[in-house]
């Protein structure tokens, strides 16, 4: 029994782990912020956060060993490129000794390969990604400005139409919702009095952990049953018997000398 509650408490423990739900938060005003959100902790992924200077980093010994642990590594780097250059070398001198090079994808298998990537990778990660994918769109403020009023002018108009072609798109194949009703969600304004264009961006991603693994295993299926392009290898000419330019060829007498054998003995009756 000790063993089955053992596997009942792993089994729980993973299932809710799968069951997680994970939140990207995206900000952008002043400047662009990427947070993770799993449960109550908060990641900050872009930009890093600057640490905070100590005292204890300012001294001799620090810096001491900062220069040790920053010449190990160029040491380390340095043996690593020599390594690397040594089997390249030797990789050469493989292929000069068998005399034939390695096949190379030419560039109608390169984009084959691409177009069958996108179709049985890509596509199929598309089409589940936007149904496992959950968004909230707070709110989504654009401010159309530059030196020029008429250029003004005909970039507010670009941008409205494609802001609303872009949002009729997304809602049609994502699951977006837009929390903040009350409020206009997204804005595209124009302002003739400024010089710089200002947007303001708020909008929350939400996917639960299992649904990551299953997009994943969605691409591994997808590869695995892509068709393989192999390079093919280079077709190999016959080698030609032509004569050197500047010699002719070597004349057969033998051969001449038995067609002309049968005309002679005519002529020998004949007589």
């Amino acid at each position: 029994m000790t063993v089955l509650y053992i596997l009942l408490g792993i089994a729980a423990f993973f299932t809710l782990l799968a069951c997680l739900n994970l939140t990207l938060i995206l900000k952008a005003e002043d400047e662009l912020t990427l947070t993770l959100r799993v449960l109550c902790f908060r990641i900050r992924l872009h930009p890093k956060r600057k640490s905070r200077p100590r005292l204890k980093d300012y001294r001799i010994k620090t810096f001491r060993k900062r220069r040790l642990r920053e010449e190990k590594r160029f040491r380390k780097r340095e043996l690593a490129k020599a390594a690397a250059a040594r089997k390249k070398e030797e990789k050469k001198k493989a292929v000069k000794a068998a005399g034939q090079e390695p096949p190379k994808r030419s560039l109608k298998e390169n984009v084959a390969f691409g177009i069958d990537l996108v179709k049985y990778v890509i596509l199929r990660v598309i089409t589940r990604f936007g149904k496992r994918l959950r968004i909230d769109v707070h709110h989504i403020d654009v401010v159309v400005a530059s030196g020029d009023a008429a250029k003004t002018a005909v970039t507010f108009g670009y941008v409205c139409q494609g802001v609303a072609y872009l949002k009729e798109l997304l809602d049609r194949h994502l699951q977006i919702r837009y929390p903040d009703k009350r409020e206009g969600t997204i804005s595209v304004r124009v302002d003739y009095l400024t010089e710089q264009p200002t947007f303001k961006v708020h909008i929350d991603f939400h996917i639960r952990v299992w649904q990551v693994v299953s997009l994943g295993m969605t691409a591994l299926k997808g590869y695995l049953v892509m068709p393989k392009h192999e390079p093919k290898p280079k077709d190999t000419k016959p080698e030609s018997h032509d004569t050197p330019s500047g010699q002719s060829a070597p004349i057969d007498h033998t051969q001449n000398k038995k067609e002309n054998a049968p005309q002679q003995a005519g002529k020998e009756v004949s007589s």
